[in-house]
């Protein structure tokens, strides 16, 4: 009798049913151009609740390089956002507020920080950024991503990162959305990854929190 074939990971993959966000409540922190790319992204994804956090107004220069529209100018950044995010789905539940609040991170399923946090890197290649992702389960797990452009810093003497370019940000909250999917799906985040895409450095650290 021939001896039964184990399914691969793939074909397991094509027959388990999709992930789905619509379960999670995520809140997102830090509204610039990543993650307000994050919150479009995290939408379009079906997400279905989702709440918005930043203290800070809308300005010409957060217009040009974070991807606001004109009329956005002097609004909150939170309602600026929720109304795009509202273009994309009208149907989602989603909210917008300039503090953030303890009830706000214990409520959420995932919580996406993406405060411009910088610290200068182990080589001399320059500063590195990064994006911390808090899963609220029974042992609260975190993944860290951290991004850096070794390439072409490597010959600068700066202590802070500059902006990502548009499809940076792409591919970095492409990332971290494709992470919170893989946690709706009930997926255990445990490996540690290093890539890198066009000059950008990108690492995804999984562990639990700690004190830094």
């Amino acid at each position: 009798m021939p001896k039964k074939e184990t399914p691969s990971r793939m074909s397991r993959a094509r027959v388990r049913n999709p992930p789905t966000l619509e379960d999670c409540r995520i809140v997102v922190v830090d509204l610039n151009a990543l993650g307000y790319r994050i919150a479009q992204l995290l939408v379009s994804a079906g997400v279905q609740s989702l709440r918005l956090i930043d203290r800070r107004l809308v300005t010409k220069r957060h217009q040009l390089r974070e991807g606001y529209d004109t009329i956005d100018v002097g609004r909150l950044k939170a309602h600026a956002a929720v109304q795009r995010c509202h273009d994309i789905n009208p149907c989602v539940d989603i909210s917008g507020s300039r503090k953030r609040s303890n009830r706000d991170l214990s409520s959420a399923n995932v919580v996406i920080n993406c405060s411009s946090i910088s610290r200068q890197g182990r080589s001399q290649s320059g500063p590195v950024s990064r994006v911390t992702i808090l899963f609220n389960t029974e042992r609260r797990s975190s993944i860290r991503i951290e991004y850096d452009r070794a390439a072409r810093q490597a010959a600068d003497t700066v202590t802070t990162p500059e902006p990502l370019s548009p499809a940076e940000t792409a591919i970095i909250a492409g990332i971290a959305v494709r992470l919170a999917v893989r946690f709706a799906s009930g997926e255990v985040i445990r490996r540690s990854k290093r890539f890198q895409i066009d000059g950008l450095t990108v690492r995804v650290t999984a562990g639990w929190p700690r004190k830094e």
